[in-house]
């Protein structure tokens, strides 16, 4: 496990839940502003004062959710990712910010020092948008320096430090759960990441050969399923070789099993060097082999084993005096086949090509080739 790949997904899981979350508190959002325009407009009906400016925070809240409701599904439904993400950052920066003006208003007209809106604010950023913790940290010292400011230059009559006291530890509550929450998401996702990629090398090891690395005839019979309902169902062509080391009792018996199973993994190898990445090599048992080629007619199996046939003929191996070959079985799928009927099909052809001589590839509905 690479920490690039734990960190790219913990960032793709994070994005997601801020995008589940922000659908949610944009409705919850836009209710809220839609009941204090509706109060507002109330008040300016029946001739009470207001403040217009607050009539005008409460719109562009409304405005802002309303069109952000709107977006976000429609970018996740594209997958245009990145443009999800910047977005749920800048409604996120919209939001805080007219939650801080709305407090600037009230101490601006009102001439009250009233925290309610940055309060809201704050902790809605903290509570609701999951991000890198700089990123809280800049959000909130930003708001903190323009409500100072605005402040100190608008309303100079009323500036007072001391009004100003109560934000620095709001914001720093904010950032502090904002950082403690994402260093504790942090640290369960990487942990669950650890057992889920050792579950997945697990399982990875029931389906390979110990020996040579090849997925093993358990895993073959799986997969040898999926491709015949496939066949049945979109008839999807699929073939079959079934390979066989010519001799290879005499390489165990005169040189050792150690020499033995050298020529297995390098025949191993060649197999999988050969073979597409959508080709199932296995190894069937002993010195049996067996591919899996889907989406592939049985002519061109048979040009595939013939090549694997003649590049592990001119192959040498240090350890053994003599060249060792290999015989080769092809068939493809039929109807009304079950798995081990094209496995019992490529078995025959691979017998006959034994007792012909061997080093020979035997394909179905093809001539038989000499070639020792």
């Amino acid at each position: 496990m690479t920490g690039k790949s734990w960190s790219r997904d913990y960032r793709i899981s994070r994005n997601k839940d801020n995008y589940h979350r922000y659908r949610r508190v944009l409705l919850l959002y836009m209710i809220l502003a839609l009941l204090f325009l509706t109060r507002n407009l109330y008040y300016f009906t029946n001739e009470i004062h207001i403040f217009p400016s607050y009539t005008s925070v409460y719109a562009l809240s409304l405005g802002i959710s309303g069109l952000f409701s709107f977006l976000l599904p429609l970018l996740h439904r594209r997958r245009w990712i990145r443009a999800l993400n910047y977005s749920i950052l800048a409604v996120s920066i919209l939001l805080f910010f007219l939650m801080v003006n709305l407090c600037l208003l009230d101490s601006f007209f009102i001439e009250d020092v009233d925290f309610t809106a940055y309060i809201f604010g704050a902790l809605m950023l903290g509570f609701i948008f999951r991000s890198d913790w700089w990123l809280h940290l800049v959000l909130l010292t930003a708001a903190l320096v323009y409500y100072s400011f605005s402040y100190y230059f608008l309303r100079p009559d009323l500036f007072e430090l001391s009004a100003l006291l109560p934000l620095g530890p709001i914001s720093a509550c904010a950032f502090y759960f904002s950082f403690s929450r994402d260093k504790m998401n942090r640290r369960l996702f990487r942990t669950s990441y650890k057992l889920a990629e050792s579950n997945r090398r697990l399982i990875e090891q029931t389906r390979r050969d110990a020996l040579t690395g090849l997925y093993n005839r358990r895993y073959m019979e799986d997969f040898l399923k999926h491709q015949m309902a496939l066949f049945k169902r979109e008839k999807c062509d699929f073939s079959l070789i079934f390979g066989d080391i010519d001799h290879f009792k005499r390489i165990n018996d005169e040189l050792g099993h150690d020499v033995g199973d050298q020529v297995l993994r390098k025949l191993a190898l060649l197999l999988e060097k050969e073979s597409r990445d959508s080709d199932l090599v296995v190894r069937y048992g002993g010195e049996e082999f067996l591919i899996v080629l889907p989406g592939t007619i049985c002519e061109e199996a048979f040009r595939l084993a013939e090549r694997i046939r003649t590049t592990m003929e001119k192959r040498c191996f240090s350890r053994v005096p003599w060249t060792v070959t290999v015989s080769f079985g092809i068939a493809g799928a039929q109807s009304g086949d079950e798995p081990r009927d094209i496995i019992r099909r490529a078995d025959e052809k691979l017998y006959i090509a034994k007792r012909q001589g061997r080093n020979l590839c035997i394909g179905e509905s093809l001539p038989s080739m000499d070639h020792s």
